[in-house]
């Protein structure tokens, strides 16, 4: 089973009825403390995306997350395999 990573699970959720996680974020959006992981949990991310193990799917819509990385810090960790790029944002990875 693929994993699908996203800026907005519930958003994909919703649309789809497919389970979807959470990006890792930078900081806590309750306490607003780092995320010391937050390097090793990004890399891992990207790592599964370009492996074929997960998909990454960002939504441009989605705003109000300002605790998420941005689509740029996700892309400039490396090459990301494109699947698509959207109105409304872009999906990574290899199937």
């Amino acid at each position: 089973m693929v994993v699908v990573d996203s800026n907005g699970p519930d958003v994909i959720r919703f649309l789809t009825g497919k389970e979807a996680v959470a990006i890792p974020a930078k900081v806590s959006p309750f306490t607003r403390r780092l995320n010391e992981d937050y390097e090793e949990q990004l890399n891992q991310m990207v790592r599964e995306c370009r492996e074929g193990k997960a998909l990454i799917a960002y939504l441009n819509g989605v705003t109000w997350r300002w605790y998420l990385p941005s689509i740029e810090e996700i892309e400039s960790t490396g090459n990301l395999p494109v699947l698509s790029r959207i109105q409304d944002g872009a999906i990574y990875g290899t199937h």
